[in-house]
């Protein structure tokens, strides 16, 4: 079945070896980086027993979480928050965020997509964090996952537009 697995996906997406590991923003296998903190904070707010792992973040849950935390990270680090708006997080160099992955999440300036490690994982275990130590991004870290500036037809001018 292995052998076979990566034609017979429903989705297109990346998968290596004949357990199925694929790419993924969130696990709940995840055991480093303050992540089981992360994960229990959760499953208490879903109000579910404390070990039970079926109770986990999806993507799109990890996604929100991160977006409202980019957020509030940058309302206190401003002297006046009154004054903040969307734009000013995505210009904002020191806009970052915790994610509980071994770096900081950020905004790339020129496109407005948001940095992130990505988690390579099993059914039932992280198996690796990307980028791989030897891909790496000559200017930041998390830029070797997707397209680079001068690669990328989308380019924001100035005023981030």
């Amino acid at each position: 079945m292995g052998a076979i697995f990566q034609y017979s996906t429903r989705s297109p997406r990346p998968v290596v070896g004949d357990v199925g590991l694929t790419p993924v923003s969130w696990h709940f296998a995840l055991e480093r980086y303050g992540a089981p903190q992360l994960n229990e904070r959760y499953r208490e707010f879903k109000q579910a027993e404390p070990l039970d792992a079926r109770v986990a973040m999806t993507d799109a849950e990890f996604a929100a979480w991160s977006a409202v935390k980019l957020v509030s990270n940058s309302l206190n680090t401003r002297e006046d928050p009154s004054d903040l708006n969307v734009r000013t997080i995505y210009n904002d160099p020191a806009s970052q965020v915790d994610l509980y992955k071994g770096t900081r999440g950020s905004v790339r300036r020129w496109n407005h997509q948001f940095r992130q490690p990505i988690l390579l994982a099993t059914p039932d275990a992280v198996i690796a964090l990307a980028p791989l130590p030897k891909f790496l991004h000559p200017e930041h870290y998390v830029d070797t996952l997707g397209l680079d500036a001068p690669e990328s037809e989308c380019q924001l001018d100035s005023a981030g537009r």
